[in-house]
């Protein structure tokens, strides 16, 4: 992995002497993800594959778009407006081309030398051939989990060191997400039947309901001085059973969302971290950065709907569809009912 790290970085940061290049962070980060996640998915060279690279990167953003708008129609409608804004059926068929021969010639060797054949390497696809029953064991059964697989690397992410070291950097990643995270809300579920809380509130069937994750992220009874960057707040704090180590980024509670929480909290958590780690130190060790504008901080996040989005994608057709999809729900959605949840049919 850190190979890839810093082979991805040498290709996508061309750097003269002592000169100061520009560069889009949000779009180097998910190529450099891409590359590194899928080392260890599909290995060498398909991870290094542009087209494979930006196949994943799209689908990862536009799965997003598309969930999310479709959220706002009613069940009957979805199936048409998907054929209209959603394009993954046709990246899937595109991603079950490209992985193809590297599929092929794994089934080939398993189906010659058996499951344990001389060299065969540990990586994702041995793992999803291993686990899949032969009779499902194809190109098009097996290329859809590895894209998926990837959606799930590239959208919630972004080395050898002391513990002391490294349990300051996870600190300060945590707190930058806990800043920066990429929705209002969190852990959204559609409620399949009428609930009640201990309290009294009643969800009703149809409901979608989400954890306040950016307002509990900012809650200045849980995290003093909200609005303000600590990097080490996290490494000064304990759990509550005293344990130095009971705040790290990959144990989500109640006060921490970015990857949801209880049994269902994102399991490829571990994996996004480590790597989040691992380029973050190759920053450090090897490259001196600032803001191109002279500014100190970063600039406020920009936000389509419930999600925060890169600004570049803030475009007047994108707001357009937005104000049309807006229109178009008041038309056809009932209002918001007394319990302050949208019903949805």
């Amino acid at each position: 992995m850190h190979d890839e790290i810093q082979t991805s970085f040498d290709e996508k940061i061309l750097i003269k002497d002592d000169e100061w290049v520009s560069v889009r962070v949000i779009e180097a980060a998910r190529r450099i993800i891409s590359r590194t996640s899928n080392r260890i998915f599909v290995g060498l060279p398909t991870c290094r594959d542009p087209a494979y690279r930006d196949l994943n990167i799209e689908f990862a953003v536009d799965i997003m778009v598309c969930a999310n708008i479709l959220l706002i129609f009613p069940n009957f409608l979805k199936p048409f407006v998907s054929e209209v804004i959603s394009n993954v059926p046709k990246q899937l068929r595109t991603g079950a081309e490209l992985l193809r021969p590297v599929l092929e010639e794994r089934l080939a060797k398993e189906a010659e030398y058996g499951k344990d054949w001389p060299g065969k390497p540990n990586d994702l696809i041995s793992w999803l051939i291993d686990a899949t029953p032969t009779s499902k064991r194809t190109v098009e059964e097996l290329s859809p989990q590895i894209i998926i697989i990837n959606f799930g690397s590239i959208h919630t992410t972004s080395m050898a060191f002391t513990v002391a070291i490294m349990h300051k950097l996870d600190s300060v990643l945590k707190e930058s997400q806990r800043l920066m995270g990429n929705s209002v809300a969190a852990m959204n579920r559609l409620c399949l039947k009428d609930f009640q809380f201990s309290d009294g509130t009643v969800v009703p069937a149809g409901t979608f309901a989400s954890a306040a994750s950016n307002a509990i992220h900012n809650d200045e009874n849980i995290y003093p001085n909200a609005n303000e960057f600590h990097g080490f707040r996290f490494a000064e704090m304990k759990s509550e059973e005293g344990e130095e180590m009971g705040q790290n980024m990959v144990k989500p509670n109640n006060e921490y969302m970015i990857f949801g929480n209880g049994k269902h909290a994102c399991p490829g958590r571990f994996f996004a971290v480590n790597e989040l780690k691992l380029m973050l130190v190759h920053c450090l060790l090897e490259y001196d950065f600032k803001f191109e504008d002279g500014r100190t901080e970063p600039p406020p996040p920009q936000w389509f709907s419930v999600l925060g989005v890169d600004e570049k994608w803030i475009t007047a057709e994108n707001c357009r569809v937005k104000v049309l999809i807006v229109l178009i729900s008041k038309i056809l959605l009932p209002p918001v009912n007394t319990n302050g949840y949208m019903s949805v049919v």
